[in-house]
């Protein structure tokens, strides 16, 4: 108990850091939220209009989802960083320079991606062969259903906070993907408890009550709807991602902050290269010539 409170009280900290950043720009953080949220929600409705979508189509729902997903994320990033600098920006300006970082922002997701997909997609797969090859009878089935649900999402849940930081590293610290992913990884081991409170609190408070809506959506729709609600969830879910960016990129910002410049104080380029792992160092030699397009600050 003692532990996960002195966890808790950071997280406390850089949530309430994070809220009196956006708190003074209240409208702005509002009208990039529903800028960025519209094309998910667009996306979301032509999904279910548009049954068999031709090339087209699928180009367009594409774009729509990248805007959500990608751009929405780095315009967001770009403006906290402005503003816990204490410097201004629009909304205009902070997505012109959140597409400079698009393909470095991609590339680490990229290594993210891979780490969370690899073991979860292997516990997915054992659940499914365990209820194949060695059905349980009874209500053990469902029994063993929720456990392997719950093994899942904690797993899901933890590699997720082990990687959180990888954007902020890569984007803000201007690290490469692959160091940045390395980096992500060894402070979320290391400040583990602190990174997962301060997921869970800054997540919470529109992750919950969306959680409740769409549930209650799905148990009470009528058939016809619900296949409509179905189709349509995978957008409005990137779009319910956006409404929770506001509050979750300040804090994991000012997480970020405090645990990176501790780390890297005294520390050398030559000093992050001789920590990263041997096995990623090709990686970086493949995307060292690659150009840079510059940093904001």
């Amino acid at each position: 108990m003692g532990t996960l409170s002195a966890a808790a009280a950071p997280a406390r900290r850089y949530f309430a850091t994070g809220l009196s950043l956006i708190n003074r720009r209240r409208g702005t953080y509002a009208l990039l939220t529903a800028l960025y949220v519209a094309p998910a929600l667009l996306a979301a409705l032509l999904a279910v209009m548009i049954a068999e979508p031709n090339i087209w189509q699928q180009a367009l729902l594409y774009l729509l989802r990248s805007i959500t997903v990608v751009l929405g994320t780095l315009a967001v990033m770009v403006m906290v960083s402005f503003h816990a600098q204490g410097r201004e920006i629009g909304i205009a300006r902070a997505s012109w320079l959140g597409l400079h970082w698009v393909f470095r922002y991609l590339w680490t997701n990229a290594h993210t991606s891979l780490i969370f997909w690899v073991p979860t997609t292997a516990l997915l797969w054992l659940h499914a062969r365990q209820g194949e090859v060695v059905p349980l009878e009874g209500g053990f089935q469902p029994l063993a259903d929720g456990i392997w649900w719950i093994i899942i999402g904690v797993l899901a849940l933890a590699i997720h906070t082990r990687t959180m930081l990888a954007p902020f590293l890569a984007v803000h610290g201007d690290l490469p993907g692959t160091l940045a992913t390395t980096e992500s990884w060894r402070l979320g081991g290391r400040s583990f408890r602190t990174c997962l409170s301060t997921l869970v609190l800054a997540s919470a408070p529109i992750a919950i009550p969306l959680s409740i809506a769409g549930g209650g959506l799905l148990l009470t729709l009528p058939s016809a709807q619900r296949a409509f609600f179905l189709i349509a969830l995978p957008d409005l879910t990137w779009a319910a991602i956006q409404l929770i960016r506001p509050l979750l990129i300040p804090a994991v910002y000012a997480l970020y902050k405090d645990l990176w410049e501790k780390e890297a104080a005294g520390r050398t380029a030559g000093d992050v290269l001789a920590t990263t792992p041997k096995l990623a160092r090709p990686l970086l030699a493949l995307t060292r010539p690659l150009p840079h397009f510059g940093r904001w600050e």
